[in-house]
C-alpha cells in the first residue's frame, strides 16, 4: 500500500511537474481569492481549519470540499494545485485538514470531513456558496474519507470525485497502515475494518461518483476501484471511472492532468454548474 517514500516524493516531484504541466490544465473562466485557516472546528482545544478559495464570480457558487491524502497519518499532499483548479473553473474550494492517526483513530477523520462539509452548508450565506450544491473530492486516503463520508446521503453531498480510492480494507489483512488508522488489527476487530470500508456503505440514494486510478498502481491496486465501480452499480448509483494507462499511485496524483479535468467536467455535469 502506501509508503513515506511516495510521499517525500510528491513533495520534492509535484511543483516541478506542475510548471511543467500547467499549459494544460482546466479553462480558466474566474481568478479567485483565498480565505486561509478558517476553522470549522475545535476538538480537544485543537483548531481544525482549511484554506477557502472563492472565485471572483457573482451570484452563489457550488463548493468542493478538498481532502487530502498521507495513509491517514501525514499530510504529504494537501491538494493545492487541484483547488486551484477547481477554483479557476469557478468552483468555490474548501481544502482541509483532518485528525491523523495513530494520534486520532478511526472514525474521527472521517467525522472531521463530515464537519467541514456540514460547515461549508451552515456558512454558505456568509461565504457566497450554494449550499444544495456540495461536492467532495479527495485522493488516496483522501478519497476514502471523501466517500465514508459523501456517501451518506444526510451529509447533502452531490457528487464524488475520488482517485487512487482503499475502498475495501479486507483485501489487506496484514497491513500495518490501516491497522495504524483503525487501532486493531483485522484479527482483532473484524467488524470494523468492515465497517470503516466504503464499500460497505453504499446507498441506493447516495450520490455519483467518479473514480479515477492508474493501471499500475501497486499500492493501491486498481481491483479497488472496480470492486467500488461494482458496489455502486448495484445500488443503481451513477459511478464514472477513469483508467490511468501506464501510471501507479504516486504518479495519478502527480503526473494526471487528464484525470483532473475529467472530475471537473464531472463535477460540472452533475451539479448542473456552467460559469
Amino acid at each position: 500500500m502506501f509508503s513515506r517514500f511516495n510521499i517525500v516524493l510528491s513533495r520534492v516531484l509535484l511543483p516541478l511537474i506542475l510548471i511543467s504541466c500547467s499549459s494544460q490544465g482546466p479553462i480558466k473562466v474566474s481568478d479567485f481569492q483565498i480565505d486561509r485557516n478558517i476553522t470549522y472546528k475545535v476538538v480537544d482545544g485543537k483548531q481544525l481549519a482549511g484554506d477557502l478559495y472563492r472565485p471572483r464570480l457573482t451570484g452563489p457558487v457550488p463548493v468542493i470540499v478538498v481532502v487530502h491524502g498521507g495513509s491517514w497519518s501525514s499530510r504529504g499532499g494537501l491538494m493545492t494545485e487541484v483547488a486551484e483548479d477547481l477554483a479557476r473553473s469557478g468552483f468555490a474550494v474548501f481544502n482541509v485538514i483532518y485528525r491523523l492517526a495513530p494520534e486520532s483513530l478511526y472514525p474521527k477523520a472521517v467525522e472531521d470531513v463530515r464537519d467541514a462539509v456540514l460547515f461549508m452548508e451552515a456558512h454558505s450565506a456568509e461565504y457566497g456558496l450554494d449550499s444544495t450544491r456540495v461536492g467532495l473530492w479527495g485522493y488516496s486516503a483522501g478519497a476514502h474519507l471523501a466517500l465514508m463520508v459523501g456517501l451518506d446521503p444526510l451529509n447533502g453531498v452531490k457528487s464524488i470525485v475520488a482517485g487512487g480510492t482503499p475502498a475495501d480494507f479486507l483485501a489487506w489483512p496484514r497491513s500495518p497502515i490501516i491497522k495504524k488508522f483503525i487501532g486493531f488489527s483485522l484479527q482483532e476487530k473484524p467488524e470494523i475494518w468492515k465497517e470503516a470500508s466504503p464499500v460497505n456503505h453504499v446507498r441506493s440514494n447516495s450520490p455519483p461518483v467518479f473514480m479515477y486510478h492508474g493501471d499500475q498502481d501497486d499500492l493501491v491496486e486498481i481491483e479497488q476501484m472496480n470492486k467500488m465501480a461494482e458496489a455502486l452499480e448495484l445500488k443503481h448509483v451513477p459511478v464514472e471511472t477513469h483508467i490511468v494507462k501506464g501510471l501507479g499511485h504516486i504518479s495519478v496524483y502527480l503526473f494526471s492532468e487528464e484525470s483532473l479535468v475529467r472530475g471537473i467536467r464531472f463535477l460540472q455535469a452533475r451539479l448542473a454548474y456552467h460559469p
